[in-house]
């Protein structure tokens, strides 16, 4: 008898075995994505913003990784894991209308989808197409020159395999990633990260000469910390104060020693809370150093951030941000500002009300809005502004004859122009 149940308890372990080994291999897998995240998270901003071809195909290739963990645990899990949600949707319409920006058309469908565009090529194109000379009879690698709703495809198909890559990075994050405690790593590592890249940045703006990157290599840009544009460090550090301040809130919500409601509010008792502490003193060096980097649009997106995520946070949950907490982060700013040099930041603020902050912007952005009314269905394709916008240079002034913009400093305006109403 006793043989019988050692064979239907071998029998039973045989048929569980496979179900917990995939279990097991899933949950590998899950770890996979998150290292490889976390991983592309911390070291793309320190390879320039990764902005580079070579560091760009970099964090694409860490892309298509997550990709391959992600369909390798649908086949473990043998299911197809997705779960709902407009941000994807949206994301995977901007991404579609890159690629049929970038389609061939008929010259009467192009007319009728976008006549703003056929009176643009009407105007640029000469009458008979440019040939190489021994290259008439060699077929073209490109759409025939125009025939698309871009006006220069090239530069849309960049942009779009771009959002194509924000997309995957949502969808796999989404599906796989979400968990409370996944969450908090992300926090803690962003958090950890935006420190040292704050330290870093300021300890290059006080010692390495102008426009110089990791003290040794020049640029021409006005750089801080790796990033080549200045304008870029609060981008991603923004993120990382966002992330932390999250953190802060989440501490009394754990089952951690932590600040109670009533508590809240004491400056002392925060002071006697290390989590608590650690926590607010990265978020003030992390302030400080959004407001070192001389980028107005980044201090002024911060500031009008922390004021609409307080008041949600009054509305959703009845109580905004520990006064103890703000008032130590408020501290601990105004005295690595006053220690750093209070009057190279004063100076820059000031500009902020003056017609120097406006001077080119406001044209920039009045000669853009004919572009709008001219495209306004389809845009003129996404990557194309730089191209677009000198052709309505007519009443610029003589200065900007020579400036090429790149973007609009303006990401609605931009978007209007670039992918239409």
């Amino acid at each position: 008898m006793s043989g019988k149940r050692r064979a239907a308890s071998r029998v039973k372990e045989g048929s569980s075995s496979p179900p917990a080994r995939r279990s097991s291999l899933a949950a590998f897998l899950v770890i996979a994505m998150e290292a490889v995240l976390l991983i592309l998270v911390c070291l793309s901003p320190w390879t320039y913003g990764a902005v580079h071809p070579g560091f760009a195909f970099l964090l694409y290739s860490g892309v298509a990784v997550l990709l391959a963990l992600w369909a390798a645990r649908m086949l473990v899990e043998r299911q197809v894991i997705w779960r709902k949600s407009a941000v994807p949707l949206c994301l995977a319409g901007l991404f579609l209308l890159g690629i049929g920006q970038q389609t061939p058309l008929s010259h009467s469908l192009l007319a009728w989808l976008s006549p703003g565009t056929v009176r643009c090529y009407g105007q640029l194109l000469p009458e008979q197409p440019e040939t190489l000379l021994g290259s008439a009879d060699e077929p073209s690698a490109g759409p025939p020159p125009g025939s698309t709703l871009s006006l220069y495809p090239g530069a849309t198909r960049r942009e779009a395999v771009r959002l194509l890559a924000v997309f995957l990075v949502f969808a796999v994050v989404y599906n796989n990633l979400t968990s409370k405690e996944a969450l908090i790593r992300l926090s803690v590592i962003a958090l950890i990260n935006g420190v040292l890249l704050s330290l870093f940045a300021l300890a290059q703006f006080f010692s390495a000469p102008p426009k110089t990157v990791y003290w040794t290599f020049p640029v021409m840009g006005n750089v801080f910390g790796p990033f080549i544009n200045r304008n870029h460090f609060p981008d991603y550090v923004n993120m990382c104060i966002g992330l932390g301040t999250g953190l802060l809130v989440s501490l009394e919500r754990r089952g951690r020693p932590s600040l109670s409601a009533e508590e809240g509010h004491s400056l002392l008792q925060i002071l006697h809370n290390p989590r608590a502490l650690w926590i607010c003193t990265a978020l003030g060096l992390m302030v400080s150093a959004v407001a070192f980097s001389r980028s107005r649009g980044g201090l002024l997106a911060l500031v009008g951030a922390a004021g609409l995520c307080g008041l949600l946070g009054q509305l959703r949950l009845g109580r905004s941000f520990r006064l103890g907490s703000l008032l130590l982060i408020v501290g601990i700013v105004l005295a690595l500002s006053t220690w750093f040099g209070i009057g190279l930041l004063r100076d820059r603020l000031a500009t902020l009300g003056s017609e120097e902050a406006y001077e080119s912007r406001i044209p920039l952005w009045l000669r853009s809005l004919p572009i709008v009314t001219d495209f306004p269905l389809w845009g003129t394709g996404f990557g194309t502004f730089g191209y677009i916008e000198p052709t309505y240079r007519e009443d610029a002034a003589a200065k900007e004859a020579s400036v090429l913009y790149d973007h609009a400093h303006n990401d609605y305006l931009e978007i209007l122009v670039e992918g239409g109403a």
